[in-house]
């Protein structure tokens, strides 16, 4: 009697176990590719605005559509940020929209946070004195945004440029006072920043193809400012994002050697994606392989790298389609060399990040 009484314990709890994970579904049974991409750049858009006006949230959607581009393409974990907004944009959302979903999942999703909220005061104050109180709102901003469990800040713009009818353009020097605070804040707490921003390496006319306005006809050099920052605390994990897709021309090879050489707390995400990049400035050719000298940086700078897909993953219901980029980074990553794969899929990702 007292067997089977212990074996119906047993049954009972392996039938709780197997419910519990289906129920949090972790990741899926004979995945293909298998899942071991830690992506640590992409969004989540779950606002749907109405015929009437009317605003209502399916991050729960998103989220699904989110695990099963994640289980198509053998993504293990994805890193979820909010855009850098401007201060004038009329959705503006944080991390605190989509976090209790995400938190369903924790084997499978963590966020960053900041683009709602820093970007925005970023934004604002980018032109004017930082007074005392700016400061004070802004560092208990951030400081709050990692309390609350992000693993990192973003996504930071200093040179975003307007893609589209329905996208702005920001600039802000990389050496900004409050950027700067960021960084000693993100020193402090070991998180890193991500940062995007278009490379100038001198003064240059946009290009035609971009819209002007809202993008000025001139584009400021923001590299060398993009240094000060890098130089002003080492301790602070600073992560340039896009690497491979490129809308000036001027993110090369060279530029890339040559800013990880000279600075140990710089990382790059990679991002792929043909059809919002001309094929001339990207890491991949006509054929869709890796360039020579691409691949080079690479394996010289091994520990720098990863992966960013920086996909905008929607709900089902709302109908906007934006450019697929998990595809075209995917297919790169796969075509790398064995060694140099196993770091950029994921154990540089752990490292920077703090993932366990």
């Amino acid at each position: 009697m007292k067997r089977n009484i212990f074996f119906i314990f047993q049954l009972l709890g392996l039938l709780v176990f197997l419910m519990n994970n289906l129920l949090s579904r972790p990741f899926p049974k004979n995945s293909a590719p298998p899942l071991t991409v830690i992506d640590v750049h992409s969004h989540l858009f779950g606002r749907i605005t109405n015929n009437n006006g009317i605003t209502f949230k399916d991050y729960e959607g998103a989220v699904e559509n989110a695990l099963s581009k994640m289980d198509k393409s053998g993504i293990k974990k994805m890193l979820i940020m909010p855009p850098p907004f401007p201060p004038e944009h009329k959705d503006i959302y944080e991390y605190d929209e989509f976090k209790e979903v995400l938190n369903k999942y924790p084997e499978r999703f963590g966020f960053l946070g900041g683009g709602g909220t820093l970007n925005v005061m970023l934004q604002k104050y980018a032109n004017t004195d930082i007074m005392d109180e700016i400061k004070k709102e802004f560092e208990k901003t951030a400081r709050k945004i990692i309390a609350d469990g992000a693993v990192g800040f973003g996504e930071i713009a200093c040179e975003h440029l307007c893609l589209g009818k329905t996208h702005n353009h920001q600039q802000l020097s990389p050496d900004n006072p409050l950027l700067l605070l960021l960084a000693d804040i993100s020193a402090e707490l070991n998180v890193p920043i991500d940062i995007h921003m278009e490379a100038v390496t001198m003064p240059l006319k946009t290009p035609e193809r971009l819209f002007v306005p809202p993008n000025p006809e001139m584009l400021t050099e923001n590299i060398s400012a993009f240094e000060k920052l890098l130089s002003y605390n080492p301790k602070a994990k600073i992560i340039w994002d896009h690497v491979g897709w490129d809308q000036t021309g001027m993110r090369s090879a060279e530029l890339t050697d040559m800013l990880l050489s000279k600075h140990p707390n710089l990382f790059m995400s990679i991002k792929i994606c043909t059809t919002d990049c001309p094929i001339e400035n990207c890491m991949i050719d006509n054929d869709g392989n890796i360039r020579k000298e691409w691949l080079q940086i690479l394996e010289k700078h091994s520990d720098r790298f990863m992966i960013g897909c920086d996909e905008f993953i929607m709900s089902p219901k709302i109908k906007k389609k934006l450019p697929p980029s998990i595809k075209d980074t995917i297919n790169l990553f796969a075509k790398l060399p064995k060694e140099l794969k196993r770091k950029i899929a994921f154990e540089n990702a752990r490292r920077i990040f703090n993932l366990h």
